[in-house]
């Protein structure tokens, strides 16, 4: 299924992706263009739509193929990260909304335009171990880790 879902992607890709963009060819202007294959009840907003769900779909298939395929096994991190996972998923929101918005607000006063891209980078490669460790901490209170 892995197989054939990234082939789905990939002919879906080459086929409805540039078809959906392909309003007013001959032109130089690509509004247009964007225009139809955003919305406004044109056949490219469909085409757009239809990739969309494709593409999605067989990318998810190829990739739970891909990584049960080469990395399925166990390792002491993985397991620590597995035993983390829902105190993360529990607590994760409170700590990005605080720290992306303090390390982002230190930035400001730096006057350093960064795009938007390249903040979510930093914050999550920040964000991310910090949620761990405090999850890891909240799961050596005694009673927490049959809950959490």
């Amino acid at each position: 299924m892995g197989a054939v879902g990234f082939v789905a992607a990939v002919v879906a890709t080459v086929i409805l992706f540039p078809l959906a963009f392909s309003g007013n060819m001959f032109s130089l202007e690509l509004t247009p263009a964007l225009d139809n294959a955003m919305g406004n009840r044109h056949w490219q907003s469909a085409a757009n739509t239809l990739w969309d769900s494709i593409f999605a779909v067989g990318m998810s298939l190829a990739a739970i193929a891909f990584f049960r395929r080469f990395f399925n096994g166990a390792s002491r991190f993985g397991s620590f990260l597995s035993q983390q996972s829902y105190a993360v998923y529990i607590i994760h929101i409170p700590i990005i909304v605080y720290l992306a918005y303090g390390l982002f607000l230190g930035f400001a006063q730096w006057e350093l335009n960064l795009g938007s891209l390249l903040k979510f980078g930093i914050a999550a490669v920040i964000v991310v171990p910090i949620c761990f460790a405090v999850a890891y901490i909240i799961r050596k209170i005694p009673g927490v880790s049959r809950v959490l």
